[in-house]
């Protein structure tokens, strides 16, 4: 039989921000690093540019 573990979401938001859109490089570091990066956050939407399948919705 397999063995099931139990994971905890875990949430890291910086308090950085700025009003562009993240540029290629940066979308291109996040990708290479394992990052989530996300952007334009407004209410309940945001942009995710790498990292989606880290991005729980529906909850």
């Amino acid at each position: 039989m397999g063995r099931v573990t139990a994971r905890r979401p875990v949430v890291r938001i910086t308090e950085h921000g700025t009003t562009r859109r993240p540029d290629s490089p940066a979308v291109g570091l996040a990708l290479e690093s394992g990052t989530t990066l996300v952007g334009f956050l407004r209410g309940e939407s945001m942009n995710v540019y790498a990292g989606a399948q880290r991005v729980m919705t529906g909850a």
